[in-house]
């Protein structure tokens, strides 16, 4: 699913997931997704994994990364990482919910 001008949240449900999961891939040539609405590539990929079973952290999750993903300057910061450390740390911290203690990030691993 493409969310936006050059990025996109392609997701799967599977019985063979214990865990919600999150992978995040960055290209600088970029990726046709075939979106009618954003036909340009995307560049910025989340791949979500989710177990078959439950709602409840994948739609929390889902909406931290749209949100995410609407700040400007998130996405530059994002673009700029030159590691994966710094771009799982950026991730973690835009995922992060004051009002749970600084402790969600640990449901969503990257």
């Amino acid at each position: 699913t493409v969310v936006g001008p050059g990025v996109a949240f392609p997701h799967s449900r599977s019985r063979s997931v214990s865990q919600l999961g999150l992978a995040v891939g960055q290209s600088t040539r970029g990726v046709r997704f075939h979106s009618d609405l954003h036909p340009e590539p995307v560049h910025t990929v989340c791949l979500l994994a989710v177990p078959a079973a439950g709602e409840g952290p994948y739609l929390t999750l889902l909406g931290r990364l749209a949100r995410s993903f609407l700040d400007n300057g998130f996405r530059s910061r994002l673009t700029a990482c030159v590691s994966q450390d710094e771009m799982s740390q950026l991730i973690s911290q835009s995922l992060a919910d004051p009002t749970d203690g600084g402790t969600g990030p640990d449901r969503f691993p990257t």
